[in-house]
């Protein structure tokens, strides 16, 4: 059943157990009485490798997971109780084993299994088939070369679509927290997202917040070249992406066409940054596991696992922005702007108000 199921669903969704019951107990309410529901076996059958990239990947996996006591069982590279439906972070796996994986992965020439594909695809089927779809769809015939490969720093978060909109990255400079928005929008809409470049290159260094925005403009343009821009940015992604909208209506042209802002304040603010409060502050952070995960997507961007890496990064690109945001002001837009803002879900409902396009003035 779950190899049937690994072929249509998402591997995050496949369930990592199987019970059969004759029939469901019940409450006198007529409700699953979900106390009286046996518990599940502590191992369930590990769905085998199908072909060989799966079968090389699952190696993968037993390299990295072996020291937490997973073993072989037979050739096939099958260890005990995972399987190529298993979710990597359900059966031991964790950020930093992810790290490694990652790393693994590019020593055997399989450039494919980063980390942002790993957290989007956790199973081995999950992964086979991304890795094959990538390998089918590398050079499309109608592909810019753009889109085939795709320019330092922007990162295509679904499928082809008619529609383009390209996110900002917020202060920490990735844009994992867009997936589940390009996710809802696959077929519909085509969203890219835009990492900050200083991850991966630290001499990148603009003078202003107007030398990013040419920046950035300059990098949308190569996967867009004509034709309004639909942007959108979320915290700090907000400012900036009102910073390259701005510098597209100085291009002429069709510009920008929409600009949404998520979560973001209307005033900026001049920040002084503190270096070792900072540093100490993101260390809270990986201690407490709060930001494992993009700590992972950001050592699979840099190329280092390494904590103090990681951490001098993060650092430095606060200290970045709070640069390039000393006083800098918001540009007057003459473009429709949503402006967005995310309510707690324990909060009462609220009645959402009528919006229409805004614009900014200062």
């Amino acid at each position: 059943m779950r190899s049937r199921l690994a072929g249509h669903l998402p591997g995050w969704m496949v369930p990592q157990r199987v019970i059969r019951l004759a029939a469901l107990p019940l409450q006198p309410s007529g409700k699953i009485d979900l106390a009286s529901l046996p518990e599940p076996e502590t191992m369930s059958e590990a769905v085998a490798p199908r072909d060989a990239l799966e079968a090389r990947l699952l190696g993968l996996w037993r390299k990295v997971l072996a020291p937490d006591g997973l073993g072989v069982t037979d050739g096939l590279g099958v260890t005990d109780g995972v399987g190529v439906t298993d979710d990597f972070f359900a059966v031991g796996g964790d950020s930093l084993k992810a790290l490694r994986l990652a790393a693994a992965a590019r020593a055997e020439g399989l450039d494919g299994l980063s980390l942002e594909a790993l957290f989007e695809a956790p199973t081995v089927a999950g992964l086979a088939r991304r890795l094959a779809r990538e390998a089918d769809e590398a050079t499309p015939a109608e592909a810019t070369p753009a889109e085939a490969t795709p320019p330092a720093g922007l990162r295509r978060l679904n499928g082809p679509a008619p529609q383009r909109l390209f996110c900002i990255h917020p202060g920490y400079g990735l844009v994992r927290e867009y997936r589940h928005l390009a996710a809802a929008l696959d077929g519909r809409v085509e969203v890219w997202g835009l990492q900050a470049p200083r991850l991966s290159d630290p001499a990148w260094a603009p003078a202003d917040m107007a030398a990013l925005a040419r920046d950035y403009l300059a990098r949308l343009r190569l996967v867009q070249p004509e034709g309004g821009l639909h942007l959108a940015g979320w915290s700090l992604g907000g400012w900036l992406a009102a910073a390259i909208a701005a510098e597209a209506e100085r291009e002429g042209g069709q510009g920008a066409t929409t600009l949404t802002i998520i979560d973001t304040p209307s005033t900026v603010p001049s920040v002084a940054v503190d270096p070792a409060e900072t540093a100490s502050r993101i260390r809270g952070y990986l201690a407490a596991g709060s930001i494992g995960d993009l700590a992972a997507e950001a050592a699979g961007t840099m190329g280092s696992g390494d904590h103090d890496t990681l951490v001098t990064a993060a650092v430095d690109l606060v200290g970045l922005h709070a640069r390039l945001l000393t006083g800098w002001t918001l540009p007057r837009l003459a473009l429709p702007i949503t402006l967005l803002r995310a309510t707690a879900v324990d909060r009462p409902p609220h009645r959402p108000t009528t919006t229409a396009p805004v614009r900014h003035r200062r």
